[in-house]
């Protein structure tokens, strides 16, 4: 495997989706979110993802220096936690999940593994970011990953054997290969607290 292949291919394996994109409402919001409340929430997990995909990258690209696949792995399977959990913010949590998991950790809780089945019902409606209200007064929010041609390196059909032994190594259970360009791979996901304030709104 040439080194720009394998690159793309741990690059895939860290996060997930880094190589993936997100679906964008192609004209405004959706109706379900005209509310003023519901609003704030996207423009925030906007925001605060951004960031968080960014810091995700960077651990990849460090983990990649010495170039070893096995300190990529690492890399993933230690420092990608911690991104995340450095990540949340006074009354907001994020992340990464999927309906076929490579890390168990990402597992998604009952109200993201709703909004899960809905994207893969209708993943490439025009709106297809997903807002949902909790049983705890909190707001859910999830945006589809869709699988890249170069992921399919990592997360495809055919995956190198070398590489699917990595793979296998570090996550004995893992699901996320088998995806086809364009299939969903997952979703970023918000979870905001009932206590969540937007932070113009802030004291």
């Amino acid at each position: 495997m040439s080194r720009s292949a394998l690159t793309a291919a741990l690059l895939a394996l860290l996060l997930g989706g880094a190589c993936e994109r997100g679906e964008r409402p192609d004209e405004g919001p959706p109706e379900s979110i005209h509310d003023l409340r519901w609003k704030h929430r996207v423009q925030a997990a906007e925001a605060y993802l951004a960031p968080f995909k960014r810091e995700l990258r960077a651990a990849l690209e460090a983990g990649l220096a010495g170039g070893d696949p096995h300190e990529a792995l690492q890399a993933c399977r230690v420092r990608a936690p911690r991104i995340a959990a450095d990540a949340r913010h006074p009354g907001l949590s994020l992340g990464r999940s999927s309906h076929r998991l490579r890390n168990p950790a990402n597992a998604p809780e009952p109200w993201l593994a709703e909004l899960l089945d809905d994207l893969r019902q209708r993943p490439r409606q025009a709106h297809s970011r997903r807002l949902t209200d909790l049983p705890d007064g909190g707001v859910g929010y999830a945006e589809p990953i869709f699988m890249q041609p170069m992921c399919s390196i990592c997360h495809g059909t055919q995956v190198e054997p070398r590489l699917l032994a990595a793979i296998r190594e570090a996550y004995p259970g893992d699901a996320a290969t088998g995806f086809e360009p364009g299939e969903l791979r997952g979703v970023f996901w918000v979870r905001f607290s009932p206590e969540w304030v937007p932070p113009a709104q802030a004291p």
